[in-house]
Formats: C-alpha cells, structure tokens, sequence
C-alpha cells in the first residue's frame, strides 16, 4: 500500500489555522480510490513517522512507494525522512515542499525520484531565500542528483500559498501520476533500482 505522509510546520503546533492546507491535503489524497495509507503529522514527529515507513517497507517484499509532503518546518521532515531512508536504499518516489522554512537544509539524495516545490512570494521564508541569494528556505541537492525538480512561484504569503488551489491541484495531480504504475517504472527507473528484489 502507497504511504504518504504529510507534514505541517511549527505554527500549526500553536494555532491550528496554520495546518490549513495540509489538512486540505490530506483530505483530497485521501478521497483517492487507490489503497493509500495517508497520515498527517506535526514536523517535529519525523523521527517516529521515519521507523514506521522503514517498517512498512522492509515488510513489503517488493517494497511500496513512499510520498512525503510538508509545509514551513514540515519540509525539513521530508527532507530529514528522505536523507535516513537513503542511508537504508529506500527510495521516495515524490516530495512536495510548500514554503520551506527559513533555515538551511540537508541535501536531498538520490533515494528521491521527484520534487515539486512551491514558494510564496511574501513572509520570511521569502525574505531569507532574498537575503542568503537562495541558501536559505529552499531545497538543496546533492551533487549529481538524477531526480527531477519542479519550483512554482506563487504570489502569497507564507501561509496562503499551502492552501491555494493551484498548489492543491497540482500536487493532487502529481501524487495521483505518482501511483500510476508506469510512472514509477519511467521515472527514475523506480522498481528496477531500487526494489529489494534486484539490491
């Protein structure tokens, strides 16, 4: 079964007005009639989400995809989750990453087949993304990273732009292409790489 996880940034913690749109998230993945296991989460949980997708995948013997989606802090989730599953050869097959926090960011490897990011063009991710000439509050990647890589700006603060509609549809669409069966053969060469089948 599809797993996908998504993740809510610090605020959200204090005011739940800022889990607006990974709640929306939440709900339009969960009306899939495909079998996905679908969980929402505050960032700071990474770590037990981390050994539950490790679980469940080393249980799968032909493994199962993984999607990781956040907000704000909910981004350095992903990214934390995608860089210990790496360490294990466990691939993500799609991370969303809306706003990402001002902060710097672990590398994102070659376990991640597919990033869609979305900025805001306002707020103080936007503002320390200015100021750092993009070290800040973006994805970073390491070198010779075969993945494919999406940026969408979108004139919004930092909290509108996790529930604009455009952004709900395109991750929507992009997490719908992700479970298509020949998407993940394509993409990345998924199964062929990665399954314990051929490790």
């Amino acid at each position: 079964m599809v797993q996908v996880r998504i993740f809510s940034g610090l605020g959200s913690s204090i005011v739940p007005y800022f889990s607006r749109g990974t709640r929306r998230i939440e709900k339009l993945i969960s009306a899939s009639p495909q079998k996905i296991q679908v969980s929402h989460h505050i960032w700071s949980s990474w770590r037990g989400v981390s050994k539950t997708l490790i679980s469940n995948f080393q249980r799968e013997k032909t493994g199962v995809p993984i999607i990781l989606i956040g907000h704000s802090n909910g981004v350095l989730a992903c990214c934390n989750i995608a860089r210990r599953l790496a360490e294990l050869d466990i691939p993500v097959a799609y991370i969303a990453a809306i706003d990402p926090t001002p902060i710097l960011f672990p590398n994102i490897k070659n376990n991640v087949v597919r990033v869609d990011e979305f900025w805001g063009t306002s707020g103080v991710s936007h503002l320390a993304r200015g100021i750092s000439y993009h070290k800040l509050a973006c994805c970073k990647f390491t070198d010779g990273w075969v993945g494919k890589h999406n940026l969408h700006i979108h004139y919004a603060t930092h909290v509108e732009v996790s529930y604009l509609t455009d952004v709900l549809q395109r991750i929507e669409g992009s997490v719908q292409s992700t479970l298509d069966a020949d998407s993940l053969d394509e993409s990345h060469h998924y199964r062929n790489q990665w399954s314990p089948e051929t490790k």
